[in-house]
């Protein structure tokens, strides 16, 4: 029962990595997103306790990644008129 165990693990572990590689993920901690951000870490500390910005909770940490910084920044492009001010308003 053991090696067809020991089997299984390896099996499925061959088959998770070609459906998510953690390469590819780069993961940023609170300061490092909050320069990305070009805010405060307290500000980004706030977006986060009013849950306004998806985040990845690792036991106390919290990470970002750039794609999640990327969707929060464009989900923030604010259309204007001709009298209104156009830009990015977090």
């Amino acid at each position: 029962m053991f090696i067809f165990e020991l089997f299984f693990i390896a099996l499925f572990s061959l088959s998770c990595q070609h459906l998510f590689r953690m390469d590819d993920i780069e993961l940023m901690d609170v300061k490092a997103s909050a320069d990305y951000l070009r805010v405060s870490t307290s500000f980004l500390y706030q977006l986060v306790g009013f849950k306004k910005i998806k985040h990845i909770r690792i036991g106390s940490k919290i990470m970002f990644t750039k794609q999640i910084l990327n969707e929060f920044l464009l989900s923030k492009i604010v259309e204007g008129g001709n009298n209104e001010r156009k830009g990015i308003y977090l």
